[in-house]
């Protein structure tokens, strides 16, 4: 649903969390998707990839796909 993403990446998507991420409003739902299948099996992200990783970790690759439809452009 989203709102453990909030406090780093902003209601509106538009903030880089923590100075280090991409702003996820600026990506394509492919790019988020991507970005998050990536962060689940550790083969996406630079310095908060292992912090991102323990946060999608409980989602199925379906939940991430699904969830990536609903944020980007």
């Amino acid at each position: 649903d989203g709102k453990a993403c909030v406090s780093c990446h902003g209601a509106d998507w538009s903030k880089s969390a923590l100075n280090k991420s991409k702003i996820v409003s600026d990506l394509t739902h492919a790019e988020i998707a991507t970005a998050l299948k990536g962060y689940k099996a550790g083969t996406y992200g630079g310095p908060m990839k292992g912090l991102m990783k323990g946060q999608v970790a409980k989602y199925s690759d379906a939940d991430l796909e699904a969830f990536a439809q609903t944020i980007g452009k």
